[in-house]
């Protein structure tokens, strides 16, 4: 699988992206320069065949740029790294003449602030084989909870989606609307893309254009979450708790986690599954809220664990399929 990123980065502390903010309760604002490291971070747990990053900054400074390239250098084999965001069908081109394996998929990021937490091999291949079995498939990795939503409302949203089909791990929405954070075979992305006519740095702005009926595939388990949660489409900080950089992340340090239906300690993350509030809500909230197993895939080989569970009858996983669906 191809990772191929283009994005834009803005540079400021207050929550917000051109004009959308976010609710992000007591957590510490982040630069989009910190979030966009810790989704690359999260993203070199899978093996890529090829990576292909072009990412521009809003004030634009060489020792930035090369403080981003060489960290993107350290985690990803031979990436090809471009300072600057594609607009043009011409520049979408040239970036596709350069992919040497045509026949694999593209993981595509059109953002800075998607966090992969779940990346089960096993299961994931099910879902690739999935989007190859038909050239119109594409998986949405990103916005599970408020797809989630769509889809059990589809009756509401008839005029966007179109339920197709179900399985174990999937649900199928026919749609003509395009999404920026998909897994799509490299023609279908291309279609997406190509307008000779349009700015084009990401689907979405040829959507009344292009007007493609394709295949939406949902997974039933989350697999990436946008950092700064879904305030901004009508979930709060309760339903969906936006994310955190937990403390020397980027200095490969272990990170110690207090897993216990006991009062927060000392420690880089809490999680305690009797509670039903996190710690965005209240500074003694629970920092992840899953059992360890679901904690993100790429904190796991760095992690130091101390478990103490007096009420176990308490201290269990709600599946948020159930709470969405």
């Amino acid at each position: 699988m191809i990772l191929l990123i283009n994005t834009f980065l803005t540079e400021k502390k207050d929550n917000s992206n051109f004009g959308t903010y976010y609710d992000t309760g007591l957590y510490k604002k982040y630069s989009n320069i910190e979030i966009f490291k810790y989704s690359l971070l999260s993203l070199n747990v899978i093996r890529w065949s090829e990576v292909f990053i072009n990412y521009d900054l809003q004030f634009k400074s060489k020792k930035k740029f090369n403080y981003l390239n060489n960290f993107i250098k350290k985690n990803f084999d031979n990436p090809s790294i471009e300072n600057f965001q594609i607009k043009s069908s011409s520049d979408w081109n040239t970036k596709f003449s350069k992919i040497k394996k045509k026949n694999d998929l593209v993981f595509l990021a059109c953002d800075h602030d998607h966090i992969l937490i779940n990346y089960n091999k096993i299961i994931f291949k099910q879902l690739l084989n999935q989007i190859k079995s038909d050239e119109l498939n594409a998986l949405e990795y990103s916005h599970w909870q408020p797809s989630l939503r769509y889809y059990s409302n589809v009756e509401f949203n008839k005029n966007l989606y179109k339920f197709k089909s179900e399985n174990k791990i999937s649900f199928t929405l026919k749609t003509r609307e395009p999404e920026n954070r998909i897994i799509a075979n490299q023609n279908l992305i291309k279609k997406f893309l190509l307008n000779k006519n349009k700015l084009v740095r990401r689907p979405d702005e040829t959507e009344r254009i292009n007007n493609i009926l394709y295949n939406k595939i949902i997974p039933k388990f989350e697999i990436s979450r946008h950092f700064h949660g879904y305030s901004h489409i009508g979930m709060g900080i309760n339903e969906v708790s936006p994310l955190f950089i937990p403390k020397n992340i980027f200095k490969k340090n272990p990170l110690k986690v207090f897993y216990s239906d006991l009062p927060k300690k000392n420690c880089d993350i809490y999680i305690n599954t009797s509670l039903n509030y996190n710690s965005a809500e209240k500074e003694d909230g629970s920092d992840w809220q899953t059992l360890i197993e679901g904690i993100p895939t790429f904190w796991k080989k760095r992690v130091i664990l101390e478990k103490k569970i007096i009420n176990n009858d308490k201290f269990e996983f709600n599946s948020d399929l159930k709470k969405f669906y």
